[in-house]
């Protein structure tokens, strides 16, 4: 009798040490799942920020966002030695076909965001980020509704007039 206890003992000490070291490798493992993924968000980066710099009169990099549609963009805020701030969109296919535009001709993350405001007050804002659909630059606007659907809104950067809108709605809980 005594000697099966120990036994068991023996066997729960063994399984809670295992226990601890699976526990220990798998939090291990997805810690270096979490850091490859946030690597390959920015994979690339620095290629388009060169290409900005080689092929536009942008001097100075401010900011760059990743946009993925049909054809992916890598979105390359910057200034040039004139002090002009620009936008400058680089197909990750092609990242000779830039296309730049001037900040001063089109709204602002700020002001695109007070004209949303206005007209969705109840709405509570996920992001915002810049974004490219076929050549037309545009906001995309993440954010539930007052309803609660999953809404992404396309709104253009020339004038901020609707360009395309998504809304999902969520059926299970």
């Amino acid at each position: 009798m005594l000697k099966s206890k120990r036994v068991i003992w023996t066997w729960m000490k063994w399984g809670a040490v295992f226990l601890c070291v699976a526990a220990i490798v798998l939090m291990v493992y997805v810690w270096i799942a979490v850091q490859n993924i946030q690597a390959q968000k920015e994979t690339g980066f620095e290629r388009s920020e060169q290409a900005v710099i080689d092929e536009t009169d942008i001097s100075a990099i401010n900011d760059i966002h990743a946009f993925h549609e049909a054809t992916s963009y890598h979105i390359v805020f910057g200034s040039t030695d004139d002090g002009d701030q620009k936008i400058a969109f680089v197909p990750l296919e092609d990242d000779r076909n830039l296309t730049v535009l001037n900040q001063d001709a089109l709204l602002t993350k700020q002001s695109m965001l007070k004209e949303w405001r206005q007209s969705c007050d109840a709405c509570e804002l996920i992001r915002i980020q810049p974004a490219m659909i076929e050549t037309t630059a545009l906001w995309e606007l993440t954010y539930r509704d007052q309803n609660g659907r999953y809404v992404l809104d396309y709104m253009t950067m020339a004038d901020g007039e609707q360009y395309e809108q998504m809304r999902f709605k969520q059926r299970f809980k």
